[in-house]
Parts: C-alpha cells; sequence; structure tokens
C-alpha cells in the first residue's frame, strides 16, 4: 500500500513540475489565446497578461470567429530598410467570418530600450503585418504613457478589389509585430519619401478631363534640361518648394518684350502618422503658379492654385509601391479638403476662369518612384 502512495505521489510531482515547466517554457505549438468570438452587442476583450490584447467592438462580428494566438519567435525574414523587428510578435489564427463592421483593436508592448539615443517614441517606434509573403507597415497609434501600440485591423479577408494591399499570410493567418527605426530618418520604407514624380490634378464640370495644378517636374526649353524636385522629410514632416526665376517679378514681363518667358513655382507642405503612407495627415499647397508669355504664340497667362485637405487615405498603390494615388471623389462635399482656389487668367484674350471648392468632382495626388 505505501508503494502504491509513493508512486501516486511521484506522478503528482511529476505532473505539477510539467505544468510549471509549460508555464516558464511554452511548447511553440500551444496558444496563448484559445476561444470564439461569436455576435455580441457588447465590447469582447481577449487579452493574455499585459502583454496581448485583443478588442472586438460591440456588433463587430457577424458570425462566430475562432481565435488562436500565440506568441511567434519563427517569423519570416524581416528586410524593410533602416527598421528591425521587436521581439512582441504575435501569430495569429482565426476561422470563421472576418469582415467586421468596425476596427478590430490589437494591443502590444513597446520595449523602450530599442529606441535609439536621441529619438522620441513617435520617430522610432512601429507596428507592422506580414500577410501574403509580405511585410506591411499597419494602422496603428502609440500610447505613449503606457508605452503600448494599439494596432487597427479593418478585415482579415482577402481582399477582393485591390490586391496589391494584402493583409492576409494565407488562409486565416497574420502575424503582427512591433518595429524600431535603426537610422536617423527611418523612412527609406516609406514610399513617398523615396517618390521621383508627383502631380496633383483636380476635375470639375468645366475641367471634366482633369486639370494638373502643380507638378514637380520642370522642363528648361534654353538649356534642355529638367528639374525635378523631391519632398523632404524630417520626421513625419514633408514638404517642398521650387522658385524657376528667383527675384523676378512675372507681372513685369509682356510678350511684347520678350520672344517667350515660362515661370513656375510653388510651395507644399504636409505631414504623415508614425511614418504610414497611407495616409496623409495634412496636405497644403500655400503657392502654385505657373505664368507664360509667349507672343510668338500669341499666348500669355498666368495660373493660380492652392489647397489645403485633411486626412487623405490611399486608394491604390502598386504592387511594388512605385505608384501611389490618393483620391477624392465628390470633392465638391468631401469635409476633408478644407479649401481650393484655382485661378486661369488669359491674359492674351482677356478672360479669366475660376474654380472653388464648390466646383469641384474630384481631386487626385499621384506620385511614382
Amino acid at each position: 500500500m505505501k508503494n502504491v502512495l509513493f508512486i501516486f505521489a511521484f506522478l503528482l510531482i511529476l505532473a505539477s513540475c510539467d505544468e510549471i515547466d509549460k508555464i516558464f517554457n511554452p511548447s511553440s505549438d500551444e496558444y496563448l489565446i484559445d476561444k470564439t468570438i461569436s455576435v455580441s452587442t457588447t465590447e469582447q476583450v481577449v487579452e493574455s497578461g499585459t502583454e496581448f490584447k485583443m478588442i472586438f467592438p460591440a456588433n463587430s462580428v457577424s458570425g462566430d470567429i475562432t481565435l488562436k494566438i500565440k506568441k511567434e519567435s519563427s517569423y519570416p525574414t524581416f528586410n524593410i530598410p533602416n527598421v528591425k523587428l521587436g521581439s512582441n510578435t504575435y501569430r495569429i489564427k482565426f476561422e470563421g467570418n472576418t469582415a467586421f463592421s468596425s476596427p478590430v483593436k490589437v494591443i502590444l508592448n513597446y520595449d523602450k530600450s530599442q529606441i535609439p539615443v536621441g529619438k522620441v517614441v513617435s520617430e522610432s517606434v512601429q507596428a507592422y503585418i506580414y500577410a501574403n509573403g509580405n511585410w506591411k507597415l499597419a494602422t496603428y497609434q502609440l500610447d505613449e504613457p503606457n508605452g503600448k501600440i494599439i494596432i487597427s485591423i479593418s478585415n482579415l479577408e482577402t481582399p477582393k478589389i485591390n490586391k496589391d494591399i494584402p493583409e492576409l499570410q494565407g488562409e486565416g493567418e497574420i502575424i503582427i509585430g512591433d518595429g524600431y527605426t535603426s537610422t536617423d530618418t527611418g523612412n527609406n520604407d516609406n514610399p513617398l519619401a523615396v517618390a521621383n514624380l508627383f502631380y496633383v490634378k483636380f476635375t470639375s464640370a468645366s475641367q471634366s478631363y482633369g486639370r494638373t495644378i502643380l507638378v514637380n517636374q520642370f522642363y528648361k526649353p534654353s538649356s534642355q534640361t529638367t528639374d525635378i524636385v523631391k519632398l523632404t522629410f524630417s520626421g513625419n514632416s514633408f514638404s517642398a518648394s521650387y522658385d524657376s526665376a528667383p527675384g523676378v517679378d512675372p507681372e513685369t514681363i509682356n510678350p511684347e518684350q520678350t520672344l517667350e518667358f515660362n515661370y513656375s513655382k510653388f510651395s507644399l507642405s504636409g505631414e504623415i502618422d508614425n511614418n504610414n503612407y497611407k495616409k496623409i495627415k495634412r496636405f497644403v499647397i500655400s503657392e502654385s503658379r505657373n505664368y507664360s508669355a509667349a507672343g510668338w504664340a500669341e499666348a500669355w497667362y498666368d495660373e493660380k492654385a492652392t489647397l489645403s485637405i485633411n486626412d487623405l487615405d490611399l486608394s491604390y498603390e502598386s504592387k511594388n509601391k512605385d505608384t501611389l494615388v490618393y483620391e477624392i471623389k465628390e470633392a465638391s462635399k468631401s469635409p476633408d479638403i478644407q479649401s481650393f482656389s484655382w485661378l486661369f487668367d488669359d491674359k492674351w484674350n482677356n478672360k479669366q476662369y475660376s474654380q472653388g471648392k464648390a466646383d469641384l468632382t474630384g481631386l487626385i495626388l499621384k506620385f511614382t518612384k
């Protein structure tokens, strides 16, 4: 009888040790969270200690979803320039209806020790998502007081229209993690920062085919050269400006006094959030002017434009991210367009054409590498 009791006690000790070992050395096949999320009129939260939290807003789920979440250390190669991936990476597997009616939040910790000396949190900490064979910058916010990254996931289903912007790593699986810039700029992976050419075009009833009011490529007929003015980034802010003839006042030019004179000038500024090119928080053209006087061609005009816009979402990106398009349809009704003005002064024919925000039918910003 004593031998039986001894064996039973020994087995209990082994079982306890095994459970303790699982806590400190979890198997790579075991999940931190294995749970079913159902339709609910209240917010639903799944979490693992203080390390991971996932929040499903009320009425965001239209059918049962099975979640399996685990810490991931064996992730695909991360090769985004000037960024290194942190240790707070998680693999999320799911089954069910993941067409969320409102964004689901995933909250991770970030590692303050990974922030380079001289950098602030907003300049260094980022969030990334791996899906369909690619790492992408996620949509996220930073909670600095609590040292958290809040990632928004709008839809975990495979995109049906624009397959150049995937969010899945395959059927029912994504990987998310914290990232940290490792250089002074930290935006070499940002296609906006490396764009070579860009233009701004609007459409209206009188300009149904579109009118380009700003382009960063300027030709100099006299020398057959081209000036290309790129965006200059400083953290999350960018700007660009150009003046083809500094110190010259176009108003003093007259076709009767010169064979040909072309003058171009512009100044713009803007801002993105956390190096995320998928939303331009602010875009302002404070001045854009194109002046041309050519007596031999009976052409003489002065074109001016200004623009102020907030929260401009990315509409399209090519597979290699070498083309970005931001478009607003029904622009006259868009609350994001703060102001717009365009004046075309046809001096040769003594006529003027003008447009304001109320006249707009569309607005496009296009950037190409």
